[in-house]
């Protein structure tokens, strides 16, 4: 039933065939003019027939395509002909909608649609576009730093028998007497 091809098919006006442009597997950045899909893939059905165009074939590319349109955040938008993602995506999700399209697919013989998996365009939110809403500060992080030299200054139990414990790891000289370890101190 289905014909996966990889140009659009030039179809002569009043013809009963036409062409779908899928774009899919991408998302929405940006609102109003600035709005791109991005990381998209790209599939066309060719060789359809006005005659059994109805939204089950929409479902139908949807499952081909490996999505679920039941899923929360999947909507499909049709472009309408002449006009740019900013103002002319259309949700299709009903029959309704396939009958619109329809009634103009004699004067263009394709149709594109766009699949939202992250429901962007109903959110119409700037919230999560990284473009239009930059984070201006950073938040806090611990950064490593060097500790200043504490002369003469009293060192916690933990590092009272550190000349010990590096001695006898060591194996050199005798217990607590502290030959053998390299100390950088200054007595």
């Amino acid at each position: 039933m289905w014909q996966f091809g990889v140009f659009i098919v030039s179809v002569e006006a009043g013809a009963t065939d036409f062409t779908v442009e899928v774009h899919h597997g991408g998302f929405f950045c940006g609102i109003g003019p600035g709005r791109c899909y991005l990381n998209e893939k790209v599939t066309w059905f060719d060789n359809l027939k006005l005659e059994t165009w109805e939204f089950k074939m929409i479902e139908e590319m949807t499952t081909l395509l490996g999505y679920r349109l039941l899923s929360p955040n999947l909507r499909v938008y049709w472009l309408l002909p002449g006009k740019n993602l900013s103002d002319g995506l259309r949700i299709v999700d009903c029959d309704d909608d396939t009958i619109v399209m329809n009634q103009v697919a004699h004067r263009f013989n394709s149709f594109v649609l766009y699949f939202d998996h992250h429901n962007h365009v109903a959110k119409n939110s700037y919230k999560d576009d990284i473009v239009l809403n930059p984070i201006n500060t950073l938040p806090k992080t611990l950064s490593p730093r060097k500790v200043p030299r504490m002369v003469g200054a009293q060192l916690p139990h933990f590092y009272q028998n550190i000349h010990r414990v590096n001695s006898q790891a060591s194996g050199a000289g005798n217990e607590g007497d502290g030959e053998g370890i390299d100390d950088d101190s200054e007595d």
